[in-house]
């Protein structure tokens, strides 16, 4: 056994996956979960598709691959409401970012639940657009399709929360006053009920870790 390899033995096994997945070309998911993570090219922003058939919605076997993103345009913003740009560390089980007023993280809570961790102890939050319908015109006329449901809460004391409709969708504006391991959850389901409890963010992480 070389140096190297011994080297590499102690290093324990997520740590040498920092940072070599690049997520604007591959998703951060999990295992089971249907929900793909990318980041926007060049930009601070994520987006989130869903990576599965909708029968009723679209036939064929690849149709998710060409349907628009379920979550798109989602950024971390200040107090103000300001967008922040950030640098990112990819992990195979915790995506985290630096920002000018501190760290943001994001994890799967479970399969179809993402947590975004906020900084501690600061005013924070996100901003996204969502498009929960498929619309298109047919040969008689058009067809508007739920495509999936969308919840949200915090375990921080709410500062904003602000549903704007848009002509493509709905933008969603949450602020929070974080505490020490603050998160806003996003739930992605086809069920109707989606009252969900918001976990402490390292709870998540350190599941994420384990699995």
């Amino acid at each position: 056994m070389t140096s190297t390899d011994l080297n590499l033995t102690s290093i324990p096994f997520l740590e040498l996956l920092r940072n070599q997945i690049d997520i604007t070309r591959v998703p951060f998911s999990d295992r089971g979960s249907r929900l793909l993570v990318y980041q926007s090219p060049g930009r601070s922003e994520l987006y989130i598709k869903l990576a599965e058939r909708i029968a009723d919605l679209e036939p064929g076997l690849d149709a998710y691959i060409r349907r628009p993103p379920f979550i798109r345009d989602l950024v971390f913003v200040d107090a103000d409401g300001t967008p922040l740009e950030f640098e990112m560390t990819s992990g195979p089980d915790v995506l985290r970012f630096r920002t000018r007023i501190g760290d943001f993280g994001l994890v799967f809570q479970d399969t179809r639940i993402l947590a975004l961790g906020l900084p501690q102890n600061t005013i924070a939050g996100i901003r996204f657009n969502v498009m929960p319908e498929f619309r298109f015109q047919t040969a008689g006329g058009g067809e508007l399709k739920s495509i999936r449901n969308l919840g949200y809460s915090m375990n921080g004391s709410l500062i904003k929360n602000q549903i704007i409709p848009e002509r493509d969708g709905y933008t969603i504006e949450c602020i929070v006053r974080a505490g020490d391991d603050s998160a806003v959850s996003l739930y992605i389901s086809s069920k109707n009920n989606l009252h969900h409890d918001t976990a402490p963010f390292s709870e998540s992480v350190a599941r994420a870790a384990a699995r």
